[in-house]
């Protein structure tokens, strides 16, 4: 089995988790118990996380569990990298950025599967808050130009893909 030092782990500053091939820890630094709330006894597999959580995709679709990296990677054989997810319980959201990448021993065989999650919550907060910036008037806070812009190019699309029409009506 791999070997790390946890101290050299425990300086990385996005949450380790090694996995064995049934997801099952092996080893995980510091960072990963206040990511997902909980004890490091109470984390001695995948669905200890999944248990506490459900996950979603950017679009905001609730993510089975195949779909989610770890289990990807496991059945997959192959890495899902810099995947960006949104984990929800009863009282918090946070974003994240996940990565599962399988270690491959002599034969081929997966080993052991190595996931890094980031916090990305802040930084999705401040983009959500230029969006909205950026998106509506800021005395008034109505929707501008650019929002309007933003959703025809969206309903001329969905238009022509299913073969429909729109209409714009303007007032000025």
């Amino acid at each position: 089995m791999i070997q790390f030092d946890k101290k050299i782990l425990d300086l990385i500053q996005e949450c380790i988790l090694v996995w064995d091939k049934e997801g099952n820890k092996r080893i995980s630094n510091d960072k990963v118990y206040p990511l997902f709330g909980l004890a490091e006894e109470s984390i001695q597999n995948c669905h200890d996380i999944t248990q506490k959580w459900r996950f979603f995709d950017i679009h905001g679709k609730e993510l089975p569990l195949d779909d989610l990296p770890i289990y990807k990677a496991m059945k997959t054989n192959s890495s899902a990298k810099d995947i960006t997810l949104k984990m929800v319980n009863n009282e918090v959201t946070k974003w994240i950025t996940t990565s599962a990448i399988p270690v491959f021993d002599e034969t081929g065989g997966i080993e052991a599967i190595i996931s890094t999650t980031l916090d990305i919550s802040s930084l999705k907060s401040q983009e959500f808050k230029y969006k909205k910036i950026a998106n509506h008037d800021p005395l008034k806070k109505l929707p501008n130009r650019l929002l309007l812009s933003d959703r025809l190019e969206f309903a001329i699309s969905h238009a022509n893909r299913n073969k429909t029409r729109i209409a714009l009506w303007k007032i000025d």
